[in-house]
């Protein structure tokens, strides 16, 4: 089984002595807070710039009335965040007007904590059908001879897909991740043959997919220079 980051700490965490886990965790906790804080900080901002553009356009704006607003309140000098870090902040433009419909009733940093707790609650353990569904969508458009695909190619759908989701307003879609096949069937190899993909197929491809690569460099390697 391949160790995430968080397992590799904690094994360096146990082999501490109790003096040195005592210190380790006030830094780790002392680093959490500087990042809330800023996260807060960075709320608190946004937050404003959406109540100015909402106070001039007179209601909660659309993304577009906020992009056109915000321009000009910045021509005249005052300091309102663009629609491209509103949206990369909040995750989605319906989340950032929640924000702002929130922040009549309640604090910014009232508002990063219960976006924070949603972020936190996904989902911790996926039903083997929901892995088995996930990896047959990627095999599926991954792959055209049905093989599995390889880590690296579920890797790039399931971002992929996260993405379109962000793009459609669903923030909270959820994938499972690699990590969570193999916690599940040990290794990457385990998941492919317990549900029945073939490894020989899928490296195969892969292999011929590396040739390819491999022979496309070699080829502009060889071209002359002007």
């Amino acid at each position: 089984m391949v160790a995430t980051a968080v397992d590799m700490l904690l094994i360096v965490f146990s082999a501490l002595s109790p003096d040195e886990q005592d210190d380790a965790f006030r830094r780790i906790a002392d680093k959490r807070t500087e990042r809330l804080a800023g996260d807060e900080a960075d709320s608190s901002r946004y937050v404003r710039s959406l109540q100015r553009v909402a106070e001039v356009v007179g209601g909660p704006p659309s993304a577009e009335q906020y992009r056109l607003v915000q321009k000009q309140l910045v021509q005249a000098g005052e300091a309102v965040e663009p629609l491209h870090r509103i949206r990369a902040h909040f995750v989605t433009w319906e989340q950032a007007k929640e924000a702002l419909g929130l922040s009549e009733t309640t604090t910014a940093a009232a508002i990063q904590a219960r976006f924070r707790h949603r972020r936190i609650g996904k989902v911790r353990r996926y039903t083997d059908q929901t892995l088995r569904d996930a990896l047959k969508r990627a095999a599926e458009e991954c792959t055209t001879d049905g093989s599995g695909p390889g880590q690296l190619e579920y890797d790039w759908w399931r971002n992929r897909e996260l993405e379109l989701g962000r793009a459609r307003g669903d923030a909270m879609l959820q994938i499972p991740s690699a990590a969570a096949f193999r916690r599940r069937w040990g290794t990457w190899e385990g998941t492919l043959l317990a549900n029945g993909y073939t490894l020989e197929e899928a490296e195969e491809r892969l292999d011929r997919k590396s040739a390819t690569r491999r022979e496309s460099w070699d080829s502009t390697r060889s071209k002359p220079r002007p």
